[in-house]
């Protein structure tokens, strides 16, 4: 016959989990870390789910944030563009009311001269304050990112 040792567990307790030195099932100190790794699978993939549907969310978000601000421009370049027509007619206004003022103090022909004039000079002026504000613009981008103290030149 056969002799059997007895189990030193059976002893003590009927649940293994009982016995001296033993650990609980799932705990970190279990000898089997099988459910441990699937929470953590499955609490990353949740994670990664969260991840893509607020990126889908962003995306979606600022699609419509570049369409609202698009539309608004488009109406924003549209009504520059009447502003810009009514200033034109206003100046059109102002220089036929100009000449008709003119002529009965000069000759119609010296009126259209002086008011003529005073369009170019300030044609003139506004050319003038273009080019400095493009020459100031040009030599912004000329120059090279020098220190203070170093000489470009050299």
């Amino acid at each position: 016959m056969a002799t059997s040792t007895p189990d030193p567990s059976a002893e003590l307790g009927s649940d293994p989990d009982d016995q001296p030195g033993s650990t609980q099932q799932g705990s970190p100190d279990s000898g089997s870390d099988e459910p441990f790794v699937r929470i953590l699978a499955e609490d990353i993939a949740a994670l990664a789910s969260d991840a893509l549907n607020y990126f889908d969310a962003e995306i979606a978000f600022q699609k419509t944030r570049m369409r609202l601000a698009g539309n608004r421009l488009v109406t924003a370049i549209a009504l520059g563009i009447v502003a810009v027509v009514f200033v034109l007619l206003a100046a059109i206004g102002l220089t036929v009311g100009l000449l008709i003022a003119l002529i009965p103090l000069v000759t119609a022909w010296g009126a259209t001269a002086i008011v003529v004039a005073a369009l170019l000079l300030l044609a003139w002026l506004a050319i003038r304050s273009a080019q400095g504000a493009i020459g100031s613009i040009k030599s912004a981008f000329a120059q090279e990112d020098v220190a203070p103290g170093d000489d470009a030149d050299a």
